[in-house]
């Protein structure tokens, strides 16, 4: 089944045919596959039959990243809410240090991505987790609108105070009370 949606989606958005397809391991939001046009260029497709991993915002967050930051992230070609198609890019789980460092590099580069408000532009994700993002005025107004933040009380010896954590769009944590 996915497979035939895969050879569908393939021919209709980039006017190609498929030679094979085969699931790729990993991932956490729909079925990952390893697509292989016929003329031999590698793809990845990523499907949801019920179109619940929002992999349109997927796509969204990829092409973001691709213009605005210097990571290495696919190419897309497609994405709607039950497929997405983007460039095979070859890896490895294995790192070197000098590869860690790198990757570091780039991850704290993104802080330097800005914006007249805080929040984004649209919703995005936390892996399956849906991550609102409304614009606010407000650091503070802004975390507080989002369902990764929590209220915690705690007990201390003057009585309860709450705590708040949260966990934002590019995985920070920050932790207050009040």
């Amino acid at each position: 089944m996915a497979e035939k949606t895969v050879a569908e989606g393939v021919e209709a958005y980039l006017g190609e045919r498929m030679r094979s397809v085969r699931p790729l391991g990993g991932g956490c939001i729909g079925e990952v596959y390893r697509v292989e046009l016929e003329e031999g260029t590698p793809l990845v497709a990523k499907v949801d039959r019920e179109g619940d991993s929002h992999l349109e915002r997927e796509a969204y967050m990829l092409r973001y990243l691709r213009q605005k930051s210097e990571l290495p992230v696919p190419k897309v070609y497609h994405g709607s809410e039950k497929l997405l198609l983007m460039q095979f890019i070859e890896g490895s789980s294995r790192f070197t240090e000098g590869a860690e460092r790198n990757a570091a590099e780039l991850l704290a580069a993104l802080h330097n991505i800005t914006s007249a408000t805080y929040g984004h532009e649209r919703d995005t994700l936390i892996g399956s987790l849906s991550q609102p993002n409304p614009p606010t005025e407000s650091w503070r107004s802004s975390s507080g609108s989002t369902d990764c933040c929590t209220w915690r009380t705690s007990p201390t010896r003057r009585g309860a105070y709450r705590r708040r954590t949260c966990f934002g769009w590019s995985g920070w944590r920050r932790s207050w009370t009040n």
